[in-house]
């Protein structure tokens, strides 16, 4: 039996079908640089389109990836939950949410809630409990400061060895060595 997905392969790109080939990027556990260059190493090989809008988010990097066919795509989604370098640079992969809907939830929840006169008390009554918990909180962060800036006076100097850093550039030549040769032994 056929499945409703068998012609999106030669059926010509639509503006529907479009967010069905895409695929939303999201590496986290940085302890290298991601950037298009290396999806489209990591991307290309699932048939990948030219253009990956690549997002620097700090902590992580966002990316959408647009596939040739849903097809693809799928296949690329095997990825998901692997890691582009050993231990880190996780992948999570999730399909592009379609932008054509203009009813967002929180639109559509907006309609049919009405606030009455007793919610409005109730959300004066936590704005202010919350601001006093955030005085409380203040409080109880300068008063660690200043146990740290006492205890920290207190304590003897301690010599720390020396610690030697390998630059990221040096294991990522290390890897790649060594990934050459795990697939020059597959092939042997």
């Amino acid at each position: 039996m056929a499945s409703v997905h068998d012609n999106l392969v030669s059926e010509p790109l639509t503006m529907a079908s479009d967010a069905d080939r895409v695929l939303r990027i999201t590496v986290s556990h940085l302890v290298y640089p991601v950037d298009e260059y290396l999806l489209h190493q990591l991307f290309d090989g699932y048939r990948a389109e030219r253009k990956i809008e690549v997002r620097q988010m700090g902590t992580h990097v966002e990316a959408s990836v647009p596939f040739q066919t849903r097809a693809a795509a799928e296949h690329a989604w095997n990825l998901n939950g692997r890691a582009i370098y050993d231990g880190c640079c996780w992948l999570d992969i999730q399909w592009e949410q379609q932008s054509n809907n203009s009813m967002t939830p929180v639109t559509y929840l907006s309609t049919i809630i009405t606030v009455t006169p007793q919610w409005k008390e109730d959300i004066k009554e936590l704005r202010a409990i919350m601001q006093d918990l955030a005085a409380l909180l203040q409080e109880l962060a300068k008063e660690k400061e200043e146990e740290a800036a006492t205890g920290l006076a207190m304590m003897p100097t301690v010599d720390m060895p020396s610690i030697q850093l390998i630059p990221p550039a040096a294991c990522m030549v290390e890897h790649e060595v060594v990934v050459q040769q795990k697939n020059r032994d597959e092939y042997d």
